[in-house]
């Protein structure tokens, strides 16, 4: 944005944190997938520096903070409401909360991978549909 504006904005910022954020929860759930042989091996992901118990508490926050995109345009940029349509497809990564939270580290962490990865990209279609036909 910077370099096409030649300048900051609080807006461009508050657009950015949903798939920003998202795509931060898809990095972190593929290193958290990995940990144990990562810390093996002594790879320095984030999910090793931090500790598995503070990815997965980390990945979780991500996933609900992505939600606040949308809320900030609404309420401080008087973008139409229509644009909190985009949090629908958080419901996705949150329907696995539990298995992040509280069940080992197995191949069911590829479903919230899966979840994520398809969040982000319907964020990104309702975002573009949204914004393009007149949400601001």
């Amino acid at each position: 944005y910077y370099i096409n504006a030649l300048g900051l904005s609080y807006e461009a910022l508050a657009i950015s944190i949903t798939p920003g954020l998202l795509s931060a929860a898809l990095l972190l759930t593929n290193n958290l997938r990995d940990v144990l042989e990562d810390k093996g091996n002594n790879k320095k992901t984030t999910a090793v520096r931090l500790g598995e118990k503070c990815a997965r508490k980390l990945l979780v926050a991500m996933i609900i903070f992505s939600a606040l995109g949308p809320i900030l345009l609404v309420f401080f940029y008087n973008y139409e409401k229509i644009i909190l349509c985009t949090c629908a497809a958080l419901i996705l990564p949150a329907r696995h909360f539990k298995i992040i939270l509280c069940e080992p580290i197995s191949k069911r962490f590829n479903l919230m991978l899966a979840s994520v990865g398809i969040s982000l990209y319907l964020v990104g279609l309702l975002f573009f549909g949204v914004l393009c036909y007149g949400a601001s």
